[in-house]
């Protein structure tokens, strides 16, 4: 009997060490052979056969899950799994060095998100409980592991868990911890030097290395329980759950700092507050219950204050009070102007023009005031049907990227033309692109297609098509065209995508003169295209 029992104790202590070797804590070699193969493609011009893109298709043997593009270093991370796998266990994770076309390391690992640092790849866990990892980039061997689930990376290589721990994403070190109410969430963030603000409750101010600073607690969101208070009333009554009370955020304003001061609207007031003591210099109050999500900026002594009209509830975007702007002094806080924007819809763009006014851009509005708070001019347009819906494009300072925001109703898209000191805007609706004057006037228009996305490369707009395509005798059924299309209108012409395209392409820039294009081709192969030699015809 004792041998018998002796066996089963011997077989439990084996299957516990087993069971540890494959224990979701781990990132582990892999022993599956991993080929990503690199081949030239063309893709053909429809209107112009003499002009075509050189590209290069890489190609996994299995299924792109995430990716992560590093496009100074030309590095691509991604995930990929198997085929018939449930998408909750490990997956294949593979470094490529895009410019040497060869895969650097890879392991397998449960991934819900990665970042990179400047020499760290940075996995979370897939649930928070699984542990995080540190990984070197060059050789993919753990450098850190930790029971955390991280958000917020930062520019400094720095990540946020918990109520308030800095996590060093270089060594996995805790660095501080502060405590600070967070009942409404994070609005934004600033890093300045060594130092972060942070709207969270109010605003905050934490240096990097040691977490100290100070804390200006603000109300930038309220609890809804009426509805709530209704239906627990209800469910009391029938022994059913509890029903939390909708949250309303958002009732804040971006971080605008000026010099040494801050600027920062919640609920009904405004504050201007010292950058290094967080002391209030001086605050006033707004329209009780009209002032929502706003957008502050200035000009010269001028605080210019835009309330689009508009909150957030349960994370969804909704009206809110009055559209109204405001005009203070910078220095006292003193009241210049108010007025109410006349708007059926929501203040979707805020566009400054840094000598004259600026453009405000409703969903069937163009407003141009001037820095009195004055309107100058205002076009109302028809944007098509209701059932066309738009997305709504936002540049980075370096004009490279883009990000975007499915809306359900049509509305104006906007960027500034790329011109140093621009004069006119460039909006885009549903069937046109458009060149807007201070007068509202539209200066020319480039008929387009319905077009989804809309990015820029050097002195050219880049402009992905919602148009199918349809090529007889190929896989894809339904293919998307990329046409090319300059500031003044010239066509590039066009070229067709596949369908995975839509979603995926980016502009990676390498520096001020490289510029390449990628997207997705399938579910495992993806696509560089270098626009050097292009932007050269």
């Amino acid at each position: 009997m004792q041998t018998i029992f002796s066996a089963f104790l011997r077989i439990g202590i084996l299957f516990v060490l087993l069971s540890c070797t494959t224990m979701p804590h781990a990132v582990v070699p892999t022993t599956t052979h991993i080929q990503v193969t690199a081949k030239p493609i063309e893709i053909k011009n429809s209107l112009f056969p003499e002009m075509h893109l050189q590209c290069i298709q890489y190609t996994v043997p299995f299924k792109i899950v995430q990716y992560l593009l590093d496009p100074q270093k030309m590095q691509i991370c991604f995930t990929a799994e198997e085929p018939n796998k449930s998408g909750t266990g490990p997956v294949y994770l593979i470094l490529y060095d895009l410019s040497k076309n060869e895969i650097m390391w890879t392991r397998k690992a449960y991934v819900k998100d990665f970042t990179f640092t400047d020499d760290k790849l940075v996995i979370e866990g897939f649930k928070s409980s699984w542990k995080s990892f540190g990984l070197d980039r060059m050789t993919g061997d753990v450098c850190w592991e930790r029971d955390i689930s991280w958000y917020y990376p930062m520019e400094s290589d720095i990540a946020f868990s918990g109520l308030l721990t800095a996590i060093d994403l270089n060594t996995g070190q805790d660095l501080w911890y502060r405590k600070i109410k967070n009942e409404f969430g994070w609005i934004e963030r600033d890093e300045i030097g060594d130092d972060l603000l942070a709207a969270v409750d109010g605003l905050h101010k934490f240096n990097f290395k040691t977490g100290k600073g100070w804390s200006k607690e603000m109300q930038t969101g309220k609890s809804d329980r009426a509805k709530a208070a209704g239906m627990n009333t209800f469910t009391f009554l029938l022994g059913g759950v509890y029903v939390a009370p909708d949250k309303i955020t958002g009732l804040c304003s971006n971080i605008f700092r000026k010099g040494n001061r801050i600027y920062f609207s919640a609920m009904d007031d405004l504050y201007c507050i010292d950058y290094d003591t967080g002391n209030e210099i001086w605050h006033t109050q707004l329209p009780e219950k009209k002032t929502g999500e706003t957008f502050i900026f200035s000009t010269a002594d001028k605080l210019v204050f835009i309330n689009k009209g508009s909150s957030y509830r349960n994370g969804i975007s909704q009206k809110y009070g009055l559209p109204y702007l405001a005009i203070f002094d910078t220095t006292s806080g003193q009241k210049l102007a108010w007025a109410e924007i006349d708007v059926e819809s929501p203040i979707q763009d805020i566009i400054e023009n840094k000598t004259e006014g600026f453009y405000l851009l409703s969903g069937e509005s163009i407003l141009f005031y001037d820095y009195r708070g004055e309107l100058k001019c205002k076009s109302v347009t028809d944007n098509g049907p209701d059932n066309e819906f738009e997305t709504n494009i936002k540049f980075t300072k370096n004009q490279s990227y883009y990000t975007t925001m499915d809306s359900d109703k049509n509305q104006y898209q906007s960027i500034y033309n790329l011109k140093k000191d621009p004069d006119e805007i460039t909006i885009r609706t549903t069937r046109k692109l458009s060149f807007i004057d201070e007068q509202c006037s539209s200066v020319r228009s480039i008929p387009v297609s319905e077009v989804k996305q809309l990015f820029a490369v050097t002195n050219e707009y880049y402009l992905l098509n919602n148009d199918p395509a349809y090529i007889p005798g190929s896989k894809n059924t339904v293919d998307y065209t990329l046409s090319i299309i300059s500031h003044e209108g010239k066509s590039f012409g066009e070229y067709v995508l596949p369908a995975f395209a839509r979603n995926t392409i980016k502009v990676l820039s390498a520096d001020t003169t490289k510029f390449s294009l990628f997207y997705l081709i399938d579910f495992k192969s993806f696509a560089i295209c270098p626009l050097s030699d292009f932007n050269a015809k």
